[in-house]
């Protein structure tokens, strides 16, 4: 029997783990590096950046003829629409929590997301959700409601991040271009837009290359990189490896912002917080069991079948 099935597998595994590590601690130092200049002109920097970035992603994996079709295709081009506005909020949240020593709420977001994205398959997709899944999502609202009755107040960025990329992703589902095509497109739409705002606060002397320090304009052309990076590692692994695989391995991301904001940032952790996260966590656990379990269950049946 070849061995080359498990040397990809084994390959998929390594990209996976960087592009989520990448996610989880690259990515919050760099804009942790960024505190200071408009957070608005750093997202306007991140698109601006990563088109020319996903520009060479296309051209590398021979995409042009695909990313032309996409162009032509208003079908699809609705879809990446919206999934460009979506893309926008998340960056934008998430470097605001970053700026704002907030990253603990981002993580949790972030581990929401999974949960998140099984609740509107149920509701949007009317896909049937097992007991058990039901249970987990519900331990991952429960951490929110917990919050919003101890704080008295919506944990924002929390919601927002574990909300727009689960949105996003449905979006996408809707549209069958490849990672790098989407993600071109995607630019395409909000270049335009956030280079305006980055000149209209140029001209008002808020822009980062005004505001920052030497190394933070020195470093801010390199958001592009930032962006990118992780989304190849990610589109490397999807193909190499099982959705089970890659979806175990995503809670990589959140796990690195929480360790990055704990360890690095010291960022509080409250008595509140713990109880959300704690409660995300199991939830997370429950998931993650009954789809393991479900797996070899189906597995075990196709062997004997």
């Amino acid at each position: 029997m070849s061995p080359k099935p498990d040397r990809s597998a084994t390959i998929g595994v390594f990209q996976a783990i960087a592009g989520y590590g990448w996610w989880g601690f690259v990515t919050a130092l760099y804009y942790h590096w960024l505190i200071g200049p408009n957070p608005l002109d750093l997202v306007s920097w991140r698109a601006i950046t990563a088109l020319p970035v996903v520009f060479v992603l296309v051209v590398a994996s021979k995409s042009i003829p695909e990313l032309l079709d996409t162009i032509k295709d208003w079908a699809k081009l609705k879809w990446l629409l919206l999934s460009s506005i979506l893309i926008l909020v998340n960056w934008f949240v998430f470097i605001i929590a970053v700026v704002n020593e907030q990253l603990l709420d981002a993580s949790l977001g972030y581990y929401m997301n999974p949960l998140v994205s099984v609740a509107l398959g149920a509701l949007i997709l009317k896909e049937r959700l097992r007991s058990l899944q039901w249970v987990a999502v519900g331990f991952a609202f429960l951490g929110v409601a917990w919050l919003i009755i101890m704080l008295g107040s919506l944990p924002w960025i929390a919601l927002a991040l574990g909300i727009s990329f689960p949105l996003y992703g449905l979006i996408r589902k809707k549209c069958p271009s490849s990672a790098v095509v989407g993600l071109t497109v995607e630019m395409m739409f909000l270049t335009p837009l956030l280079t305006c705002i980055s000149i209209v606060l140029l001209a008002r002397g808020e822009s980062a290359l005004q505001t920052g320090t030497t190394l933070q304009v020195l470093i801010l052309p390199l958001s592009g990189l930032v962006t990118v990076v992780p989304l190849a590692f990610f589109s490397a692994a999807a193909r190499r490896l099982r959705l089970s695989t890659v979806g175990m391995l995503q809670y990589i991301a959140p796990t690195g912002q929480f360790l990055t904001a704990f360890l690095i940032f010291r960022e509080e952790v409250n008595q509140e917080l713990w109880v959300a996260f704690a409660c995300v966590w199991l939830g997370i656990i429950i998931y993650s069991w009954e789809s393991s379990r479900r797996q070899r269950m189906e597995t075990t049946v196709s062997d004997i079948g």
